[in-house]
């Protein structure tokens, strides 16, 4: 099999297009009316990840970051790309309906000092591990240059602000204080929200930083299914120096240690179920259309064809159809990765 540069490159535009084409389905719109898929973007970074851009004409985003400035704010139009991106491959792109909070997100409204580091992916709430940084070879980005208040606020906040009837998706990089922003959306996470991916480290590049494990079990109580990791990073070792035979030392051996992970989160469908009854017929269809759009951008079939077959008792017999047929549409190339 051909796994050049070239090759892959081809595949991911053939993937992007055919699902961009896919979701330009008229249906979509017609099924989500007037309410937007909704996603909840902790640590944006100056646009949304690459899987959500074939969803921009039929998606919402509240999408928040301290280091928010005016000239990203001006180049948020739409379907503009990020100030912050490159051209071409690494452009991010905004959605037209896309509101900017340059704040960061919190247990609390209350300000919190921000620890500015010499690598803008390590700024974090929490003070980098510069001993663990060196371990993986990172020391040289989480130099600490400034400690700076910050405002924060909450997914719950926020959502009450911008009066949110729906949020179908939540995805946060908010570099080590995941879990804390977590604990500050009871409601958001506790009830709303339909999927979650969540930067988590299985070893830790901050000072007392909850890890995957902690991540995991609180979004669990949440009512929440461990889905999938969505990406991984590994870092080889840099503490060992011991010269080769002829004197040079090594450091590019071996796999690495695995030290990110992003997993990926549903509701189980019984507790769609649950989520359902108590609403009217129009928020029911809006819910599920929602959690079904959540399974396509990830690829999982089996997941959408279990939860509508749950769902199918809620919803009026013309939704139901249509829902299955957009399921059989899923154009299979989306599916290889």
């Amino acid at each position: 099999m051909d796994l050049s540069p070239d090759f892959k490159l081809a595949r991911k535009r053939a993937i992007v297009e055919a699902s961009s084409a896919y979701f330009s389905d008229a249906r979509f719109a017609e099924l989500l009316g007037d309410r937007k898929f909704v996603l909840i973007d902790g640590g944006a970074k100056g646009g949304v990840q690459k899987e959500w851009v074939p969803l921009l004409p039929i998606l919402k985003v509240v999408a928040f970051d301290p280091y928010w400035s005016e000239e990203v704010n001006a180049s948020a139009k739409p379907g503009a790309s990020s100030a912050n991106g490159s051209a071409g491959e690494k452009s991010k792109p905004y959605p037209a309906e896309t509101i900017f909070v340059p704040k960061g997100l919190g247990p609390s409204e209350e300000a919190q000092p921000f620890y500015v580091t010499t690598g803008p992916s390590m700024r974090s709430v929490i003070p980098p591990d510069t001993e663990r940084a060196r371990l993986y070879g990172l020391g040289d980005y989480a130099v600490v240059q400034s400690v700076v208040d910050i405002p924060m606020t909450t997914i719950d906040a926020a959502v009450a602000q911008y009066e949110l009837p729906f949020v179908d998706f939540i995805k946060l990089d908010t570099q080590g204080s995941e879990l804390d922003v977590l604990k500050g959306a009871p409601k958001t996470v506790g009830r709303m929200a339909f999927g979650l991916r969540v930067e988590t480290c299985l070893n830790p590049l901050y000072e007392r930083q909850p890890l995957f494990t902690d991540v995991d079990t609180y979004v669990r109580a949440q009512g929440f299914e461990f889905i999938d990791f969505m990406h991984m990073l590994r870092y080889r070792r840099r503490a060992a120096t011991l010269p080769g035979a002829d004197g040079a030392v090594r450091q590019d051996l071996g796999l690495g240690q695995l030290v990110v992970a992003d997993p990926l989160y549903f509701r189980p469908p019984a507790f769609v179920v649950e989520h359902l009854e108590p609403m009217c017929p129009a928020d029911r269809q809006r819910y599920v259309i929602g959690a079904l759009i959540g399974c396509f951008v990830y690829g999982r079939l089996d997941y959408a064809l279990e939860l509508l077959a749950h769902a199918a008792p809620f919803l009026a017999p013309p939704a139901t159809a249509t829902m299955r047929d957009l399921i059989d549409a899923f154009p299979a190339q989306c599916l290889i990765r």
